[in-house]
């Protein structure tokens, strides 16, 4: 519940007549000044706390007087000595962590990233197009393919072999293939051929393949339209990616990061020796983790990323220890370059100022307020007889 419930009490309006808040006039004035005690704020102030206070369908207050409520309520909290809660202080810090931590990201990738047509363009020719309508003969034997090969002189002669070896599952319509779906290994001999090409035997992984390109069909506005959000989003997110590992290598030469790579190797899924699991793998400044923080969050992984029952194998448990590692390094630099940044005094100021003030009035309310609230049975029911409408939900039917 919102501090703003409480307000307008009989308490706080006697304290808002010997306050003798200015009237309303002055709280919509360009130089207007509402004081409250010793705290005098400028209209600016009132607009900020406004920004960050209102809910969804809320107008203008007509008065000063819910931003003086909450005004007091906040000046309560710091006279009860609770600025000073170290539950406070950690709230307010979490805060600070975690928009400091967006605040960071929009600087180093999300502000870089340009969205404008001439990028999304390049981007729909480099991995969009050509588009390849393919069909494919497909075996595990590379003799079998040259004697198709052999056998093929014409388009013509590829469409009859490949209706031929259709019921035998040797034949593929691969449809409208483009760039980004074919793999690199075919990119070149496909992407080069013109429309009626053969293309191969060409091996890839354990398959050795003869293609028939039939369609070839380039760039054009209709189609790119068409792709245009999805273009925009793969973009962002390869872009995203790219500049989030340039800026934790950057990082990286900022601070000491050191990793124990003879005790990485010991750590799997059995139990660790004393002496081994009380050492650190990790060491990023002064901060460390040891050898059984690694495997706990190993046994996570596991957990999440091995199907149910199976056994991981040794080149899986070393990607899953190089992930977690990786990770841990991203999140502690990160975290420390967003705080060494001090975004609370500059463009985190506005928004961490209300949040400090806000969870004072909250911890009032939850340490005072509270504790004097009492609900029988008979008001629940009351209370929902009353409000039906919003404990109600509309006939469904699930298939």
């Amino acid at each position: 519940m919102k501090m703003k419930r409480w307000c307008g009490g009989l308490v706080l309006a006697g304290l808002l007549i010997c306050l003798g808040v200015r009237p309303a006039v002055a709280f919509f004035g360009k130089s207007a000044v509402v004081k409250v005690n010793h705290e005098a704020f400028s209209r600016e102030d009132v607009l900020k706390w406004w920004k960050y206070w209102k809910e969804k369908g809320m107008t203008f207050p007509e008065t000063a007087k819910p931003f003086v409520d909450w005004v007091l309520l906040s000046q309560e909290a710091r006279a009860m000595g609770m600025e000073d809660d170290p539950s406070y202080k950690r709230k307010v810090q979490v805060f600070i962590e975690v928009r400091s931590l967006l605040q960071l990201r929009y600087d180093e990738v999300g502000k870089k990233i340009k969205l404008n047509p001439e990028v999304l363009w390049k981007e729909y020719e480099r991995a969009y197009v050509p588009r390849l309508r393919m069909f494919a003969l497909v075996t595990d034997k590379p003799k079998e393919a040259e004697k198709w090969k052999a056998e093929i002189q014409t388009p013509e002669d590829f469409q009859r072999l490949y209706e031929k070896l259709k019921k035998e599952k040797k034949a593929k319509d691969f449809k409208w293939e483009r760039p980004m779906s074919i793999p690199d290994e075919l990119k070149k001999p496909l992407l080069s051929a013109k429309a009626g090409d053969i293309i191969g035997p060409v091996k890839y992984r354990m398959w050795t393949y003869l293609f028939w390109v039939k369609e070839r069909k380039g760039a054009d506005k209709e189609d790119y339209q068409k792709l245009h959000r999805k273009i925009a989003v793969e973009y962002k997110k390869r872009e995203s990616a790219r500049l989030t590992r340039e800026l934790i290598q950057r990082l990286k030469k900022n601070y000491n990061i050191q990793v124990d790579k003879e005790l990485l190797k010991q750590i799997g899924l059995e139990k660790l020796p004393d002496d081994v699991a009380k050492k650190d793998v990790v060491k990023i400044g002064d901060k460390s983790m040891t050898a059984e923080q690694l495997q706990a969050a190993l046994k996570r992984e596991v957990k999440l990323r091995v199907k149910k029952g199976g056994k991981p194998t040794a080149e899986q448990l070393d990607r899953l220890k190089e992930g977690i590692i990786n990770n841990t390094i991203a999140q502690t630099l990160t975290t420390w370059e967003a705080l060494n940044r001090h975004y609370e005094k500059t463009a985190l100021k506005d928004i961490c100022d209300f949040y400090k003030r806000h969870r004072l009035v909250r911890e009032l309310e939850n340490k005072v307020f509270w504790p004097e609230v009492k609900v029988t049975d008979e008001d629940v029911r009351k209370y929902y007889q009353e409000h039906l409408k919003d404990f109600t939900r509309p006939a469904r039917v699930e298939i």
